[in-house]
């Protein structure tokens, strides 16, 4: 009684060495002990399941109801974790080859920030986000409040006053300026191209940069007069990350291929390519938790972390099952037979890196990992032990069928790459997928269907019962749901739409049908053959 709601308290029973439990009791978010009356409220936990929810940290999840952790149980065991780190005689466990990178602190960085008014005050002239001076750049510090899911164009510093810029204030973009390729956020800082390609050097990259020597390393925020100079050596990776020729099965000769090395090459190119980037400020309660995005490649700040992929593994995972006859085609929306140029080959490293990176992004936006990532947050930081230990769909997932005639993969990549190239900057990642058309039209409608087809068919890959999905999307209290996604909803559309689109979706696809939610798209085949 004497204690503030607004405090946490905790009631532990520990027995003694001579009593000895396999498992223990657990009831989170209680506000008094009649509650845990509620069997519903009360669920056991093993060793086992800390090993399976959290086996790096061994941490134990927030559940909130029984049911909670037995639909996580099912997706864990479905699905493992993205990263499961040596433990003992257990070895790492890495399927997606993934790793994280942060660039640029706000404020230890910030010595190599310049601001658009210095810029202009310099002579550098705006292209886009980008200034120019002559065949020297300032590129755009990427900040995560200016992206959302699948969206690179959430918000801008454009338009905004000087005061509201101090203050880290951005706008959100509209959708009619979403609706012009040519639009492209604005950031609030700019750094040297050449401290971009620095700081890559300081990754885990094989990438080594040759300073110019009309520059001293101790003047970080010019940019040199010339480009540095790259060379590229194969030590900086491990062995299986090195190029391979996938139809000899022999390592070609030259640099290690990873994100980064072709990341600065596309920067020395004026092709400026593309990474994954997440959001590193969250919340358990917000509208969406796990909010990842496809972005230009650039400068990003500390609270947009880098998911960085090694697709030799996915070419790998297509080596192992398939067949050097086999052909699989992937089925995207509303894509002209004449836009197609060429046939995809998923042989090709940077196509294969690509839709590794389409596969991991949809996986993480889906409301299924969503759901499970909020009973890890107990802050609101998205820390890379978290993103680690979420039950990430391992590659070969996606080469199982959907429904006769067509793999998981051939229904995701397309609505990815539709909800993701919404615009010109983004045309490297559109490209790499084997499509050589204009970006998508942004159509609001349009791509929340999308979204919804792609949780739908996510939770059939976590093979959950369709009362298992329905519980992720609207649980009763005090079940963590998605109440204030519900509650916007209700507000703008009069109904929770996300619930009723993704059953609709998820109920087609049971049927054996693909997920279509009314938007009536023409469906053309670009062939992709898998070479052995």
């Amino acid at each position: 009684p004497s204690v503030h709601a607004s405090y946490k308290f905790c009631l532990l029973s520990i027995s003694g060495i001579n009593a000895l439990c396999p498992q223990a009791e657990f009831s989170f978010f209680v506000h008094s002990t009649e509650e845990l009356q509620d069997s519903e409220r009360r669920f056991t936990l093993s060793t086992v399941d800390f090993a399976l929810f959290n086996p790096n940290t061994r941490t134990c999840p927030l559940f909130r109801t029984r049911k909670d952790a037995e639909i996580a149980r099912k997706m864990y065991h479905r699905a493992g974790v993205l990263w499961k780190e040596s433990h003992g005689k257990e070895p790492d466990v890495n399927p997606w080859g993934v790793r994280f990178f942060r660039m640029f602190d706000m404020a230890n960085d910030s010595s190599l920030f310049k601001t658009r008014e210095q810029l202009v005050h310099e002579g550098w002239e705006l292209q886009g986000n980008v200034f120019f001076q002559g065949k020297e750049r300032y590129l755009p510090l990427y900040e995560a409040k200016l992206f959302y899911q699948y969206d690179h164009r959430f918000a801008t510093f454009d338009g905004v006053s000087a005061e509201n810029i101090k203050k880290g204030k951005a706008v959100p973009m509209r959708p009619e300026e979403k609706a012009d390729f040519q639009v492209v956020p604005m950031s609030r800082y700019w750094i040297s191209e050449y401290n971009v390609l620095k700081r890559l050097d300081k990754s885990e990259t094989a990438l080594t940069l040759t300073e110019p020597a009309s520059q001293p390393a101790s003047q970080p925020a010019s940019q040199p007069a010339s480009q540095p100079e790259l060379s590229i050596s194969s030590h900086g990776l491990p062995a299986d990350c090195s190029p391979k020729n996938h139809r000899s099965n022999q390592r070609t000769h030259g640099g290690a291929w990873n994100d980064s090395r072709l990341w600065a090459e596309r920067l020395r190119n004026n092709n400026y390519g593309w990474i994954i980037v997440f959001r590193d400020i969250t919340n358990s309660t917000n509208q969406r938790t796990s909010i990842f995005s496809i972005v230009r490649g650039g400068a990003m700040n500390h609270k947009s972390p880098l998911l960085i992929i090694d697709s030799v593994r996915w070419l790998q995972v297509f080596r192992n099952i398939t067949n050097a006859t086999n052909e699989h085609t992937v089925i995207a929306s509303n894509i002209p037979e004449s836009a197609v140029g060429h046939s995809a080959t998923l042989a090709d490293y940077e196509t294969a890196r690509t839709i590794a990176s389409a596969l991991v992004l949809a996986n993480m936006n889906s409301i299924p990992l969503d759901w499970s990532a909020r009973f890890s947050i107990g802050g609101t930081n998205m820390s890379f032990f978290i993103v680690k230990q979420l039950p990430v769909l391992p590659p070969e997932t996606y080469l199982e069928e959907a429904y006769p005639g067509l793999k998981y993969f051939e229904l995701v990549v397309p609505r990815v790459l539709e909800l993701t190239y919404t615009a010109n900057d983004l045309e490297a990642f559109a490209r790499d997928l084997g499509y050589n058309g204009d970006p998508f039209p942004w159509n609001e409608q349009r791509r929340h269907c999308l979204k919804c087809e792609l949780d739908a068919t996510f939770a059939h890959m976590y093979e959950l019962d369709r009362s298992d999905l329905e519980w992720i999307l609207d649980a009763p209290n005090p079940s963590s749901s998605f109440t204030t996604l519900k509650k916007n909803e209700i507000k703008e559309f009069g109904e929770y739409r996300t619930h009723r689109y993704v059953l609709q979706a998820y109920d087609q696809l049971k049927h054996g049908e693909s997920p279509d939610l009314g938007s009536k798209s023409m469906q053309v085949k670009t062939t992709m053959p898998i070479s052995r």
